[in-house]
């Protein structure tokens, strides 16, 4: 039985075949990668290859011949479209002209989403040929310099101070904005910590995709704390098991290659920290509102 998903995926190969500007169609994502775990929500990414991407291309809405478009949204500056169509079903299709896949093949090297995994759907030029075969595992992460350590541990504290001056002033939507992105920094640490001390690999977009597999048991533990509700106090909590997590994986990491962590300022930064939770207001905490 032909799946939803299968359906839409033989549309668009269908509509790629009729065209004569469309060059080649590549899927790639978890679709493509042997090892992924798929299940029925996940999306469908493909590439297509143009042989010029026209302004008119850009500006149409030639996708919604492949079904009914429930929303739609586009992403620069590849191009791409994030499509969910009817049944819930997402897809995200990428326009590139040749010049992409004679890169890649020119370099000898992948993008990062092929490393993982990619099917050849059609190729009226054979210019995917020349292409290297994906190795099917993450991208090798490089080493951590030092210089990248601090920038990591700087924007962390730079963000994470904010929270709990708006907890105080019961801002608690600046509260979650500010709060989420020290979390970016967070997360960013939690990965090196499972590159460095564990020799993980990780997909690195943000997402935290397999934590649980490559983060060690306690600090996987420790990470169901960082996150709050909306309301003062529980933001509060979140905010203080964060400064624990970061603080412990990029002292782990620093031990691990030489870095020096902490530093005095850390300490300075971290007690200013411990300073501004003990001047919040019991009220703000307690009724998640506060002064103006």
């Amino acid at each position: 039985m032909v799946t939803p998903r299968e359906e839409l995926i033989r549309r668009i190969l269908n509509w790629s075949r009729a065209r004569d500007d469309v060059r080649a169609v590549v899927l790639f994502g978890s679709l493509a990668q042997p090892d992924a775990r798929v299940d029925d929500m996940s999306d469908v990414d493909i590439e297509l290859t143009f042989a010029v991407v026209t302004p008119e291309l850009l500006a149409g809405s030639w996708w919604r011949d492949f079904g009914v478009v429930w929303t739609a949204y586009s992403l620069d500056p590849l191009p791409v479209w994030s499509l969910v169509y009817e049944g819930g079903l997402t897809v995200d299709l990428s326009v590139v002209d040749p010049s992409r896949i004679a890169g890649m093949v020119s370099a000898g090297k992948l993008s990062r989403v092929w490393e993982r995994g990619y099917r050849v759907l059609l190729d009226r030029d054979g210019s995917t040929r020349g292409l290297p075969a994906p190795s099917g595992a993450m991208p090798e992460p490089g080493r951590l310099t030092h210089d990248e350590f601090r920038r990591l541990v700087d924007g962390f504290w730079v963000e994470v101070l904010r929270v709990p001056k708006y907890i105080a002033r019961g801002e608690l939507w600046a509260v979650k904005s500010r709060d989420w992105t020290a979390k970016t920094r967070l997360l960013r640490m939690l990965e090196w910590h499972a590159i460095v001390l564990g020799g993980h690999r990780v997909d690195g977009h943000g997402l935290g995709r397999g934590m649980p597999g490559w983060l060690p048991a306690d600090l996987w533990h420790a990470v169901h704390g960082v996150f709050g509700r909306f309301d003062a106090a529980d933001a509060l909590h979140a905010y203080q098991a964060s400064v624990e997590v970061f603080a412990r994986a990029a002292g782990d990491v620093a031990a691990a290659l030489g870095f020096s962590y902490p530093t005095d300022r850390d300490r300075l930064l971290r007690d200013f920290a411990e300073d501004l939770i003990r001047k919040v207001d019991a009220d703000a905490v307690t009724a998640g509102t506060g002064a103006s």
